[in-house]
């Protein structure tokens, strides 16, 4: 458990390092601003109109679970005909 730990411990560092490093670039400054700035407009807003923000994610949670159940029924149907192309080839 020891080693899991220290792993964590060091890709966690890694990317605070790594993100810290990458504000030096003006570019990437300018778009971490731009991009709190942003979320914090969200948040208020939300906290604002909290109905909006159960809808919203109302929409994600109905978007991500019509995904998830295309991907299911796309992998089922894949394992099917893989079935049964193997039973066709076995009972040759």
């Amino acid at each position: 458990m020891m080693g899991k730990k220290k792993f964590y411990t060091g890709v966690i560092v890694g990317a605070l390092l790594g993100g810290f490093i990458t504000l030096f670039d003006e570019d990437a400054k300018q778009y971490v601003k731009k991009s709190i700035k942003k979320s914090g407009e969200t948040l208020r807003s939300y906290t604002k109109n909290p109905t909006e923000a159960i809808e919203k994610a109302k929409r994600c949670a109905s978007t991500v679970q019509k995904t998830v159940d295309d991907n299911v029924s796309g992998a089922l149907h894949t394992l099917e005909t893989i079935e049964s192309s193997l039973n066709k080839f076995i009972n040759k």
